[in-house]
């Protein structure tokens, strides 16, 4: 019995043991917790930043979420570290490391907005730039279409109509959108937060995920470099970029299933993965897939392959991307032949140059890198300190073979010159230089380099400490002379030099990252500590680097670009007004459609943002998509509206001759105008917020003078061409050509150069010093426009005078997006002043202009006769009815898109482009060749003289034939399942036929009657 009494003794010291080790891990968590928090409680409190709110701190709410649980995840960590000396060496499944890496970087993210101060913890969302005003937008259409029906070809509240496939496959594929199902439009905002943390967390699941089968390491050294992935300099500075991040949360899981592809032949995985990624985002999946070929050199190369090997490799690869880019079809081919129209399209390779200094930048891959938000002259190569010290420890390494040393650092020094080759740089944006957002491929930078060090760390038991030392000594070195080689250019050239920022403290603060990275790394490698341990030091160090950097970085997005309040998007009853106006207008329309049609055309003024038509849900004239066609939008330039030069087209003003030309039957204004010619209020909404009381009024006007959508218009529309910076006369050119009429629609102001420039009819140049002003008087009472044109100038300023000298009202003028102002009715003698500022001698037009009612009008009377009586409209088709006089051309205010097939009476007629980019080119010979006329601005259309019914029908171009190579690519997955199911079927047969037990002799008598012959068959 004394055995079973050691045992029982035995069993009691274990467990006071594990009690007692229990105890202190508790006490260290404790103390820890308690320190860090501490610091960053008042660490924090010194922070005193314009971003924050205006006593200079935090709020508690955001303190105290943030030191709490920035404490919490540090000092845990380390406690587990501490407990790591005690435990058991066991096996992890498989998923232990993908989970807690994503858990990681959600709680990485949480900590950062909370510092920032995003709802509910402060009144900031996570809205900024173009989220705010366009990707927000789409995804509440996105979200209402998923509600209440939509067409998946055309869409008429992006704009004036818009195919609908190529914006959902650049701004709305990602299926996490689905979640915007769970949100209420009101909380449009928190769900975007949602999804932008669900791709943060993916990123790093995804990521370690691929480390741990590429290296066949399941610890928690690849949880910390999926964590550095999640959060590089580029996933924060482009996160408002929402609908990039599925790209690079997948990239990681594509490598792997790639990876997975060339080891077993099994293709599958692979393609489904690079088709999700493709159909995810088509733009940031067309750099994946230039990366795809670039790494798939490097499996050829980084050890030696037979022939047969490596061409086996090669087919499986192109094989699987072919098959995953067939699987994208349906979404790919459409989109491909809709960007031949937009701004993208084309381009030229440019001269061999380089965009910045290479020194400068290495500088981008250390800790406080400022982030390019929107436009710079650098690229976010971000991604952790650790993988700066790493890479020259992995380029070291002699048990990792050469050739892999070689391919992988050859394959970062590519992508790092294609950052700093214009050329290379250019090929990697498809010809095409971005419009602001620059090296939208430089994620790959941080994910190569990340590879790197995941490997290097798979090899520290073997790393020499000369070898840590070495990478520690010549990463300080670098910084401290790049801070040196930024003070001289400052210094020579202060005006111009790239600003970079090296206080003591971001460059002390590096070093001492390098130091605590580099102690633990030979903790490592002499062995003082086991794997563990190191590994959890590792992950805590970190995010212990994170929960600083983050947060630091969303504070310096906030101060250069702004994150939008929470009450000043959606989540306020001026929006519930607006939205009530808009569907009272819609009600108004419904009830007169007998006599104004089924369509309806309206807008907003003052515009929330670039896409409101669809944030609130109806067609109007705004709109901003990088999908947009560019003749679209240069024509709605040419008329006046204000466009970027781009791919947008936004409603400022109203303007009578253009807004009723397209066929804008109802405005919402926040004023309550007295008297207008052509707009009749015609109901008045008001909410009241309970809260503060404050009422929120719109005010609801009908343009008297709106055409249809469509009408008979003179065939001369079809030779119309408009006039560059002259948008008075290219909307008279416009309405003669489509009426017949010459009636002078807008009568010009004579202007004169009062101080520092000359001005000739309406072409103005400004001195080089000083401001130059030039102005006009009313001679005749009426409604008065302004249109100036100067994007040299710093601004401009219109100034509204009356007859007695007294100013009236001004408007500053935006000098990158140029408009026609509404300046008023005007009496005889009252007066407008045109100001213009700049450092340097410019030129511009300064156009000043009476309308002339009487002429719009017997314009309008002409284009009504012939105009299109709407009876039915769905999600991507029109029906209406048109009297012709003669045989004429029906003219749409709709863009022009080959999509669109018309028929009258049921039979299809001949579509032709209106406003084309038609240009001639003779040759030697004297011939002529005519371009550009198979692509234009609007639609037009033949119909012959009579009464008729009108049927038009959009259709994507590419649309079935996509769908067919997707069904096609798709029934290759039943394949394998088929492959299965007939080995297993004959398996059990073979089974059965096994047990089946087989007499020796079988007589006639013992043949089933089924399969014994007859007579007949016998005879």
């Amino acid at each position: 019995m004394k055995w079973i009494q050691s045992l029982k003794n035995s069993a009691e010291n274990i467990r006071a043991d594990q009690k007692q080790s229990r105890t202190l891990r508790y006490a260290v968590l404790f103390i820890l917790f308690l320190a860090l928090t501490l610091a960053l409680f008042f660490a924090l409190r010194q922070w005193h930043a314009p971003e924050l709110p205006p006593d200079g701190h935090a709020t508690t709410a955001q303190h105290g979420f943030y030191t709490v649980g920035a404490g919490m995840l540090v000092a845990g960590i380390i406690t587990a570290a501490v407990a790591a000396f005690d435990e058991e060496k066991k096996e992890r499944p498989i998923w232990f490391c993908p989970l807690l890496a994503g858990g990681l970087g959600l709680a990485l993210y949480v900590l950062g907005y909370a510092f920032l101060g995003v709802w509910p913890l402060g009144d900031k969302t996570i809205l900024m730039v173009d989220m705010h005003h366009q990707y927000a937008p789409l995804l509440s259409e996105l979200r209402d279409m998923l509600l209440h029906g939509g067409n998946a070809s055309y869409n008429f509240n992006i704009g004036m109509g818009a195919a609908f496939i190529p914006t959902f496959a650049y701004y709305l594929a990602s299926p996490l959108n689905i979640l915007l199902l769970f949100f209420s439009e009101r909380y449009l905002a928190q769900a975007i937060l949602v999804i932008t943390l669900l791709k943060g967390a993916a990123a790093a699941a995804s990521f370690t995920a691929m480390a741990q089968y590429l290296y066949r390491r399941r610890t928690t050294s690849m949880v910390a470099v999926g964590v550095l992935y999640a959060l590089t300099g580029y996933m924060l500075a482009y996160s408002w970029n929402i609908m990039w991040l599925d790209v690079v949360a997948l990239l990681p899981v594509v490598v792997l299933a790639m990876e997975h592809m060339l080891r077993t032949g099994k293709i599958t995985p692979y393609a489904l993965l690079l088709a999700l990624a493709l159909f995810a985002n088509y733009y940031i999946g067309f750099m994946l897939c230039v990366f795809l070929v670039l790494y798939m050199l490097v499996w050829l190369l980084r050890e030696k392959r037979t022939v047969k090997d490596a061409a086996m490799g090669g087919v499986r690869f192109a094989a699987g991307s072919l098959w995953g880019g067939a699987l994208a079809a349906c979404i790919l081919i459409p989109t491909a032949l809709a960007l031949g129209r937009t701004s993208a399209a084309g381009g030229d390779m440019v001269d061999f140059d380089t965009n910045f200094a290479l020194f400068d930048l290495l500088g981008r891959l250390f800790y406080g890198a400022t982030p390019t938000i929107r436009s710079g002259n650098l690229p976010n190569l971000y991604c952790g300190v650790a993988a700066v010290l790493l890479a020259p420890v992995y380029l070291t390494q002699k048990t990792i073979p050469l050739r892999r040393r070689l391919c992988y650092g050859g394959l970062l020094t590519v992508l790092l010159f294609s950052c700093t080759l214009k050329q290379w740089d250019l090929a990697w944006h498809g010809l095409h230089a971005p419009n602001d957002l620059p090296y939208r491929f430089s994620f790959l930078v941080g994910f190569v380099m990340l590879m790197m060090a995941a490997h290097a760390l798979t090899q520290m038991e073997k790393v020499t400490p000369k070898q840590i030392l070495g990478s520690l000594t010549g990463s300080a070195v670098f910084l401290f002379l790049w801070e040196k080689a930024n003070e001289l250019t400052t210094a020579a050239t202060p005006d111009t030099a790239e600003k970079v920022t090296t206080s003591a403290a971001l460059l002390y603060g590096n070093v001492i990252l390098l130091v605590g990275y580099a102690v633990i790394l030979l903790v490592r490698s002499t062995k003082k500590a086991p794997g563990a341990v190191a590994g959890r030091l590792l992950l805590a160090a970190v995010c212990l680097e994170l929960v600083i950097g983050t947060p630091v970085t969303l504070m310096e997005m906030n101060a250069n670009e702004y994150f939008t309040r929470q009450p000043d998007y959606i989540y306020n009853y001026g929006h519930v007004a607006t939205d009530a106006a808009l569907r009272r207008a819609e009600e108004l329309a419904a009830a007169e459609a007998e006599s104004d049609g089924a369509f309806l055309r309206m807008e907003y003024l003052p515009r929330d943002t670039c896409v409101d038509t669809a944030l609130h849900h109806y067609s109007g004239l705004t709109t901003f998509a990088s999908s947009n066609p560019y003749l679209t939008t240069k024509f709605m330039g040419e008329l006046g509206y204000a466009v970027n030069g781009v791919n947008s087209y936004l409603y400022r003003s109203y303007v009578a001759p253009p807004d009723s030309l397209l066929g804008l039957r109802y405005v919402v204004l926040k004023v309550n105008l007295s008297n207008h010619p052509q707009l009749k209020k015609v109901d008045t909404i008001t909410v009241m917020d309970p809260d503060t009381g404050e009422r929120h009024t719109r005010y609801i006007y009908k343009n008297l003078t709106a055409l249809p959508v469509a009408f008979a218009a003179n065939a001369t529309i079809k030779e119309y061409d408009g006039t560059p910076y002259a948008p008075f006369t290219c909307q008279q050119e416009l309405y003669e050509s489509l009426s017949g009429l010459t009636d002078t629609i807008y009568e010009p102001m004579s202007i004169q150069a009062v101080t520092g420039g000359t001005i000739y009819d309406s072409h103005f140049q400004k001195n080089s010093t000083g401001q130059g002003q030039f102005t006009a008087t009313a001679y005749e009472a009426g409604q008065y426009f302004a249109y100036v044109d100067c994007r040299a100038a710093d601004s401009i300023l219109v100034e509204q005078y009356k007859e007695d000298g007294t100013m009236n009202n001004s408007w500053s003028v935006t000098t990158h997006e140029p408009y026609i102002i509404d300046v008023g009715t005007l009496q005889s003698g009252a007066s407008i002043t045109v100001s213009i500022d700049s450092d340097s001698a410019c030129s511009g037009n300064i156009h000043l202009v009476r309308l002339n009612t009487a002429a719009l009008d017997a314009h309008l009377s002409v284009l009504k006769e012939g105009g299109m009586l709407v009876t039915e409209k769905t999600g991507n088709s029109i029906t209406g009815t048109v009297t012709a006089k003669e045989d004429q051309v029906l003219f749409f205010s709709l863009p022009y898109d080959k999509g669109w097939s018309v028929y009258v009476d049921g039979s299809p007629v001949e579509t032709f482009p209106i406003a084309t980019d038609e240009t001639i080119e003779i040759d030697e010979d004297g011939n002529e060749t005519i371009t550009g006329d198979d692509d234009g601005a609007l639609l037009g259309a033949h119909i012959p003289a009579g009464t008729h019914t009108v049927y038009a029908v959009y259709t994507a171009p590419g649309q079935t034939l996509g769908l067919l190579v997707s069904i096609a690519a798709a029934l290759l997955l039943l394949i394998p399942a088929y492959r299965r199911w007939f080995r297993r079927r004959r398996t059990i047969l073979v089974a059965v036929k096994a047990e089946s037990p087989v007499p020796e002799t079988e007589t006639a008598a013992e043949t089933p009657a089924e399969t014994a012959k007859t007579p007949t068959e016998e005879a």
